[in-house]
């Protein structure tokens, strides 16, 4: 008696309206028949260094993008400057507000945020003739003072400081003459991890260089005097473009703190 008051499931009334079920299964057949979106992909470059790129306007500084500023990140962007080791140390030593040492900055940017308004002060001294910039910072030292500047710590690096303590280096003493070949090693190795050798391609390479670039790092030390240069314990003596490196590297590295916020408003 009452069939005749539904249409055959097949049959639609003139009046019908999808319901919300229908539309969301339209929309999942949509979403079927499109294609496959492409799956999230890791960026080529760390992001530091794709915003790196898109400051650096001139030869060496794209350079120092292209073969240092990516590995600088993987070696050294999850390493403390000072807070790991040296927080222990002040903490277990009593040290007044030694919490402070715990907020820290990574080892990279420890390096980066040094190196480059140091590079800012010595050019703009070079602009201004400063005596010795204008005579001695040339395309060849500015390399050599910002890889010299990018191992100034090494030494803070955990895996440098037990390989020179298996070698039987002392701390805060200068090497002796039988243990140079072996700092030459550990310091061209880690130069090699950074990128520098291939920075350093351009004018002459690593090998060239390392020497002096060991005494240029060891410029900057936690106490002054602990690692200097010993001409008795380094087999060829440095050139001079380079002593004039190391000699510039000290002096912007000084100049750096108290001026860079003159240059840097």
């Amino acid at each position: 008696m009452t069939d005749h008051l539904y249409p055959p499931e097949d049959d639609e009334p003139d009046n019908f309206e999808p319901s919300l079920a229908d539309y969301a299964a339209a929309l999942e057949e949509m979403e079927r028949t499109e294609a496959e979106p492409a799956p999230p992909q890791i960026a080529p470059i760390p992001l530091f260094q794709m915003l790196f790129e898109r400051i650096a306007t001139d030869e060496i500084l794209q350079d120092f993008v292209h073969d240092v500023v990516g590995k600088l990140s993987d070696e050294l962007g999850m390493k403390s400057a000072k807070g790991g080791k040296f927080y222990r140390e002040k903490l277990a030593a009593g040290a007044k507000n030694a919490e402070r040492y715990g907020r820290d900055q990574s080892l990279r940017a420890h390096l980066m945020n040094g190196m480059l308004p140091a590079l800012r002060i010595a050019r703009c001294l070079k602009a201004w003739g400063a005596s010795r910039f204008r005579q001695y910072w040339t395309p060849e030292i500015e390399r050599l003072f910002i890889a010299g500047f990018m191992m100034h710590d090494y030494g803070k690096i955990d895996e440098v400081q037990q390989t020179l303590k298996d070698l039987g280096f002392a701390d805060n003493a200068p090497p002796r003459e039988d243990q140079i070949a072996a700092l030459e090693r550990v310091f061209e190795q880690w130069c090699e991890r950074l990128g520098l050798d291939d920075f350093l391609a351009p004018i002459g390479g690593l090998s060239l260089y390392v020497q002096d670039l060991i005494s240029i790092a060891h410029n900057t030390q936690q106490l002054w005097g602990t690692l200097p240069d010993s001409n008795s314990a380094i087999d060829l003596p440095l050139v001079s473009a380079s002593r004039s490196a190391s000699y510039l590297n000290s002096s912007v590295y000084c100049l750096c703190l108290p001026i860079s916020w003159l240059l840097f408003p």
